[in-house]
């Protein structure tokens, strides 16, 4: 018995060996914790370029990104780089103002539930500068 508890959490431990993409230096692609270092290593992805200087057009090669369940309590400045987003997930977080957001007038699909500080005058104010967005929230004020 002793012996398939061992090899049960031999095989927990290890995995399944698939490779992770999204860490993989060899591909010299590391997926970074910083929000900043996220969206840098979604350009570098988006734009096959894993080392050197980003430009503008490997900015503009990013049309999705999430980034729920980050503890963000503002929009990150990083964002307004991203114009050719259309889908953007900032559910489950800690947002307290939508400021940046209007600039991304390319969005068609904003994900904002689950950020409680949130008010429905602020989604309306969104909204009203991205008319062709559909935004998903539940603002609780």
């Amino acid at each position: 018995m002793r012996y398939i508890l061992l090899m049960i959490a031999a095989v927990a431990l290890v995995g399944c060996g698939g490779e992770d993409e999204e860490s993989n230096p060899e591909k010299g692609y590391v997926h970074h914790a910083t929000v900043a270092g996220q969206i840098e290593w979604v350009v570098r992805k988006a734009a096959k370029k894993p080392t050197g200087e980003l430009t503008k057009e490997d900015y503009e090669k990013v049309t999705r990104l999430s980034l729920q369940r980050r503890k963000l309590l503002k929009i990150p400045k990083e964002l307004e780089k991203l114009t050719q987003l259309t889908f953007l997930d900032l559910r489950n977080n800690r947002l307290k103002d939508l400021k940046g957001l209007e600039k991304l007038t390319q969005l068609e699909f904003l994900r904002l539930k689950n950020n409680p500080a949130l008010t429905q005058a602020q989604i309306d104010e969104l909204q009203k500068a991205l008319p062709k967005c559909d935004i998903y929230s539940n603002p609780k004020k």
